[in-house]
């Protein structure tokens, strides 16, 4: 009974220590170049691979910089930027509170 007892602290403490975890967010910052080319190609990938209209492409270029995730672990946000730069944006992560709580890491 007690080993359960213990076991059952264990997977308590676990769960508040995921609860505290730091969250972040994935900004998309446009083209990582100014070639046209290249936006063209990054248009493309955003409309085939995130299956967005190429109005919601449009609009994210001349917007950007704009969060487009955000409430994610670290691990996560770090799949959604590679995953953009490869399709030739320019990303960055931040913690949810703002760039300020990357220092307190």
């Amino acid at each position: 009974m007690k080993s359960l007892k213990m076991g059952l602290e264990l997977v308590g403490r676990d769960r508040i220590m995921a609860d505290n975890e730091a969250k972040y967010k994935v900004i998309f910052e446009g083209a990582a170049a100014k070639d046209f080319s290249l936006v063209d190609k990054l248009a493309k990938n955003l409309q085939n691979h995130c299956h967005l209209s190429s109005q919601v492409v449009t609009k994210m270029m001349r917007l950007a910089p704009l969060t487009v995730k955000n409430g994610i672990d670290l691990k996560e946000a770090q799949r959604y930027q590679r995953a953009l730069e490869e399709m030739g944006a320019k990303v960055k992560i931040e913690p949810q509170n703002g760039p300020d709580e990357l220092k307190k890491h």
